[in-house]
């Protein structure tokens, strides 16, 4: 609710709580289309023609994801060994996806409704105490699907890893961003 009555006071500014799917859009009403770290997410057979269609002659689309690329040594090899354990997996993360091997540069080709993608990356890190991690991966959909029980005890082991190595670490983060104009024919 702060943001929509920070924003009353502007004619222009409509709020809408929807799914990209069912968002009713004005035909090339916009100039940008922002989807941060949510794409994947949208309907395969409607992602690209209903951007298309939303922007305006000349608009854009940018597609951005924060991917982490790097624990501390000591800790990756605990929470290799907890997954494991706790879920019989360990591989990369969801959000692998954004990383330039993963699909989305190759999504916005396949579409042939923008021009070609430029991508972008910028390096960043991210500091955590066990708290704050374990606050973090309860966002994480990968966590959240799973049984409430087993989640918790996942995240507790995690916590305790963490303060085993003196309770806060640095993990390497890239943000991924692609962006292309929509392709005008005639």
């Amino acid at each position: 609710m702060a943001r929509r009555e920070g924003l009353a006071g502007f004619s222009n500014v409509e709020f809408l709580q929807t799914t990209f799917e069912a968002w009713p859009t004005d035909r090339a009403a916009f100039r940008l289309i922002i989807a941060a770290q949510s794409w994947h997410w949208v309907s395969p057979e409607m992602r690209f023609p209903k951007a298309a269609e939303a922007l305006s002659r000349g608009g854009s689309l940018a597609v951005f994801g924060q991917v982490p690329v790097g624990l501390p040594a000591p800790l990756l090899d605990q929470f290799k060994e907890i997954y494991l354990r706790q879920m019989g997996k360990w591989g990369p993360p969801p959000e692998a996806w954004y990383l330039p091997n993963g699909p989305f540069k190759g999504w916005f080709i396949a579409s042939g409704l923008f021009e070609p993608v430029e991508h972008r990356r910028y390096f960043w890190k991210w500091r955590h105490t066990a708290s704050s991690y374990v606050d973090f991966l309860r966002t994480k959909s990968d966590h959240r699907m799973m049984e409430p029980a087993k989640r918790d005890e996942l995240l507790a082991e995690i916590a305790q890893a963490i303060d085993g190595h003196g309770g806060r670490f640095e993990v390497d983060y890239e943000t991924h961003l692609y962006i292309a104009r929509r392709a005008d024919r005639g």
